[in-house]
């Protein structure tokens, strides 16, 4: 895996950067997780969804959709913004991927009551 390296009791992660569309989510993002450490953004994390008109607009935009094209291709979402939508937020403790990291398991599946498979089927 690229900007993965799994060392006895460490796990450690180089200039990790990755992109949601063309808009950079996370750029060369470096650690190193020691043996015993839990890492501390899979704790509880959450964000407030858009919902703000001028925010959205301009988040298509620094993807490359202009005003028309959000208009055209995401003309519901477009339409109820104009109305004002409430902010929305969520917060989820991740204590599935905590138990995953206790366990020493390789995947999150093996600690999920009810995992799909890589292909999303149970």
């Amino acid at each position: 895996m690229d900007n993965f390296e799994r060392g006895i009791g460490m796990v450690e992660i180089k200039n990790l950067t990755r992109f949601y569309g063309n808009i950079p989510a996370v750029k060369n993002l470096s650690f190193t997780v020691e043996d015993g450490e839990i890492l501390g953004f899979l704790g509880p994390n959450g964000a407030v969804r858009n919902h703000d008109m001028q925010i959205m607009v301009k988040a298509f935009e620094l993807a490359g959709y202009d005003e028309e094209t959000l208009k055209s291709k995401f003309g519901a979402l477009y339409q109820a913004f104009q109305f004002g939508a409430p902010p929305h937020a969520g917060m989820a403790p991740g204590v599935d991927r905590m138990i995953m990291l206790l366990r020493q398991e390789e995947n999150i599946r093996e600690v999920i009551a009810f995992p799909m498979s890589g292909f999303a089927r149970l």
